[in-house]
């Protein structure tokens, strides 16, 4: 019985030990020939820890077709970032601070065609080839752009964020101008407060969700493609 559930085909679920790590590279794949035919191509991924070495070989190879890849990286890395001809185009982060953060996010691609997975898994060859994980689609238009944003915020995180260079040294972020600082754990914290006080009068236009980040940290989100126009396209 067990082995029928793993082999059967899902709509919208990827499961391991069958099909996630298969899509995870497809999504890279296609990725990549948006960088070939001079688009951009746009990968982002949260995760524990990275190990798998076809999903790396992977990524080394979309880097090098000129795919951005941006990563938050809690516990291990295999990939070394920032090697010039080879992952420059990809960057790593790991952000420690008060929450043990576990959340699996997949993204790829950006704006209204972005497709964000949510996910039980690490990219540990463990997890895709041994294990029973799944990932699912965030199919709703507005979870979609929480999450994009919500990713963003993490990666300009510049007060409890390690970034990883090519010598393999983890280098702490740091602001001087405490004006400037960005600490994603507390913007979180902060949203879930605003949230419980309000109890849903953070909806925007149309039903839409509103994100309550500090107005700096907007200021440079409404640059991305996520943030909708007054008519409720996106940029």
């Amino acid at each position: 019985m067990l082995l029928e559930n793993f082999e059967r085909d899902y709509k919208h679920l990827w499961v391991a030990p069958n099909s996630l790590k298969r899509n995870i590279l497809e999504q890279i794949e296609l990725e990549q020939r948006k960088a070939r035919n001079n688009e951009r191509g746009h990968i982002i991924i949260k995760c524990n820890s990275l190990t798998d070495k076809e999903i790396i070989e992977k990524l080394v190879e979309a880097s090098k077709d000129g795919v951005s890849i941006s990563m938050n990286i809690r516990g291990i890395c295999c990939l070394v970032p920032q090697i010039p001809g080879m992952t420059e185009n990809i960057r790593v982060v790991s952000i420690v601070g008060r929450f043990l953060e576990h959340s699996r996010i997949f993204c790829f691609g950006t704006g209204a065609d972005s497709r964000i997975y949510i996910s039980s898994a690490d990219l540990m060859t463990r997890n895709t080839e041994r294990r029973v994980e799944i990932a699912c689609p965030v199919l709703d238009a507005d979870l979609r752009e929480r999450i994009y944003i919500m990713l963003e915020t993490m990666l300009m995180d510049n007060t409890q964020a390690w970034e990883k260079f090519a010598d393999g040294r983890y280098v702490m972020r740091s602001q001087p101008d405490k004006s400037l600082a960005i600490n994603s754990q507390e913007i979180f914290t902060q949203e879930a407060r605003l949230r419980s006080q309000k109890a849903g009068s953070d909806k925007g236009k149309n039903g839409s969700y509103r994100h309550p980040v500090p107005a700096r940290i907007a200021a440079v989100l409404r640059k991305l493609l996520w943030w909708r126009n007054e008519d409720g396209r996106h940029n």
